[in-house]
C-alpha cells in the first residue's frame, strides 16, 4: 500500500472523519479522496496536497514519504522515561554516590532497569567516546553477555574500561592485557548516547 494511502487512512481514523466529510471540508470530490485512500491515485496535485497538509497539520513531505502511524508510536515510546543516577568520571568513582539524575527513554535496550547507572564524560575520553557521551552501565555480574566492562583495581583502586574477547581482557585505552583477577567488576556497558539526545528528549 502506498504511503499516502496509509497515512490518509490513519489520519482519518484518529480524527474520526470519513471520506465524504473530508471531501466536503477540503472542497475536493469524494471520488478523488476515495482514490487516494484506496491507493489508486498516488500523486495528487500540489494544491490538493497543500489542503490535506493544512487540514491534518502534517508536512507534505511527511504525508507522502513517512509512515505517520509508526512515527507516532515511536514518539509515544520516547515520552516515557525512567530515572537513573549519573556519576562523574574520576579516579575516586564509586557507585555509592551520584551527582545528578538523568531521565532516559524506556525504549532503550538496557536490561534490568533497577541496576542501571550512567557516567557523564566531560571530554572525549582520548577519542574513544564522543564528547558529552552518557555511558550507561548495568551492575549485572553476567559479563558473558557484554564486551566492555568497568572495573576497579583491588590494590591501587583506580578504575578503567576493559574489553573482553574469547581469550583475554584488554584495556580499552591502551590495549594492554589485563589480569582480571586483580580487578573488581563495577558494571558492564549496555548503551552509549550523546548527552544532546537526552536534552532533546527529556526537556
Amino acid at each position: 500500500m502506498h504511503t499516502l494511502s496509509k497515512n490518509l487512512q490513519y489520519l482519518m481514523e484518529i480524527q474520526n472523519i470519513n471520506k465524504s466529510q473530508l471531501a466536503k471540508v477540503l472542497s475536493i470530490p469524494s471520488m478523488s479522496i476515495g482514490r487516494w485512500v484506496n491507493g489508486k491515485v498516488t500523486d495528487p496535485s500540489l494544491s490538493k496536497l497543500q489542503r490535506l497538509s493544512r487540514f491534518f497539520e502534517v508536512a507534505i513531505d511527511d504525508l507522502v514519504t513517512r509512515n505517520l502511524e509508526v512515527q507516532d508510536e515511536v514518539r509515544k515510546l520516547y515520552t516515557e522515561f525512567i530515572n537513573i543516577p549519573v556519576f562523574e568520571w574520576n579516579d575516586d568513582f564509586t557507585t555509592e554516590y551520584h551527582v545528578s539524575t538523568k531521565r532516559i527513554p524506556k525504549i532503550l535496550n538496557i536490561g534490568d532497569k533497577k541496576d542501571i547507572f550512567s557516567i557523564a564524560h566531560p571530554s572525549d575520553y582520548y577519542g574513544i567516546y564522543p564528547k558529552k557521551s552518557i555511558l550507561i552501565f548495568s551492575k549485572s555480574t553476567n559479563i558473558e553477555l557484554y564486551d566492555i566492562l568497568l572495573v576497579r583495581n583491588k590494590i591501587i583502586n583506580n578504575i578503567l574500561f576493559i574489553r573482553k574477547n574469547e581469550k583475554n581482557y584488554k584495556s580499552v585505552l591502551t590495549h594492554e592485557k589485563i589480569d582480571i583477577d586483580q580487578y573488581k567488576i563495577v558494571g558492564v556497558l549496555v548503551n552509549i548516547i550523546l548527552d544532546k539526545v537526552f536534552l532533546n528528549l527529556s526537556e
